[in-house]
């Protein structure tokens, strides 16, 4: 007999075990994420002091974001999911990487076990066929990771950076003299340091462009790695210029209009200037910059 109460039918409530099916996947991906933040809980604070506060690496937050959106364009590849037990040995390596960095106060070998532990874990969880399609986005994340490179080249760009901007304002007339990286005017003196040499630029723009060339630009990829080579030498001579200019503006207004309206504005200045000449480059290798093609 029909029930006159039952006005229309109503879709039954999930079974527990389909519930818990569904959130399963979700409870684990959580789990490990907590997991990883409690592991690297010694790495965070200087990770984000040095995005902060390192010169070279004030970018360095927006390389994981970049990475994840990466990973979300590519999110079709989890219908190729296959986990492999190749992942464990990597998660292991990242991990002695994480313990042999804090051990030795080596926190950037601590920073670089990050991707190697979530390259792991991706292919323990997703398998090869995922980890190939999101090989770039996890490679690209060791770029977030700040290098000492005040020690490592900073110091060796310093003194040939002083010496070539010295013979360009020496070729217009203005009576400069360097001693290394000391450069010396009749009314000023200024020493190159290493932010100064060009290797902030640098590596700021390789990284912008490392991300535009393999991710939106048309071309082959041997004229894609071409431009990629010529990243670094354009930073260098926009820098250079950038010195050779300040040096002008010294010996003509003083050293302190130089330090105080030009020094700091002119890098912005001539990052642009380093940013357009990439743009002729990539131009004349065909795999021009302006023609981004970001879809899927």
């Amino acid at each position: 007999m029909r029930n006159p109460l039952n006005f229309g039918r109503s879709e039954p409530a999930p079974a527990p075990t389909a519930l818990l099916a569904r959130l399963g996947p979700l409870a684990a991906v959580l789990g490990i994420v907590l997991a990883v933040i409690v592991a690297y809980r010694d790495v965070w604070p200087w990770l984000f002091t040095e995005w902060r506060d390192n010169p070279y690496y004030t970018h360095g937050v927006l390389v994981p974001l970049l990475s994840l959106f990466l990973v979300w364009r590519a999110r079709d590849a989890l219908a190729l999911r296959a986990p492999s037990l190749v992942g464990y040995p990597v998660i292991a390596l990242g991990l002695a990487m994480l313990v042999a960095g804090l051990w030795y106060s080596a926190y950037w070998i601590a920073g670089f076990s990050l991707p190697v532990v979530v390259a792991g874990i991706v292919l323990a969880l997703f398998g090869l066929p995922v980890f190939r399609r999101w090989l770039f986005p996890l490679a690209f994340l060791l770029l977030m990771v700040p290098l000492p490179f005040d020690v490592w080249v900073a110091q060796w760009l310093e003194a040939p950076t002083a010496t070539v901007s010295t013979a360009l304002v020496r070729l217009l007339g203005v009576p400069a003299y360097n001693d290394g990286s000391l450069i010396t005017l009749p009314n000023a003196q200024f020493a190159v340091g290493g932010v100064c040499a060009g290797l902030r630029s640098s590596i700021a723009l390789f990284t912008l462009a490392l991300f535009v060339v393999m991710v939106g630009t048309p071309g082959g990829l041997r004229n894609k790695i071409a431009l990629l080579a010529l990243v670094i030498p354009l930073a260098l001579v926009a820098n250079t210029a950038r010195i050779a200019v300040l040096l002008g503006v010294a010996n003509v207004w003083g050293q302190a209009a130089a330090m105080n309206y030009y020094h700091d504005y002119s890098s912005y200045v001539f990052f642009g200037l380093a940013l357009l000449l990439l743009l002729l480059a990539s131009g004349g290798l065909r795999c021009p910059l302006w023609r981004l093609q970001f879809g899927r």
